[in-house]
């Protein structure tokens, strides 16, 4: 799994939605909805969707 650190949860989810684009093979996907229930991400993801 993937997992990032930062002082805050969007920066943490920006950090590993980075490192899963790195990540390449065949039917490889990841879930950027991760986190987006907190209202501390809740701008990003609304533009995500």
């Amino acid at each position: 799994g993937v997992t990032a650190i930062a002082s805050d949860l969007e920066t943490a989810r920006q950090r590993a939605n980075a490192a899963c684009e790195q990540i390449h093979f065949d039917g490889a996907f990841w879930r950027s909805d991760i986190g987006c229930r907190s209202a501390k991400a809740k701008t990003t993801c609304d533009s995500a969707e």
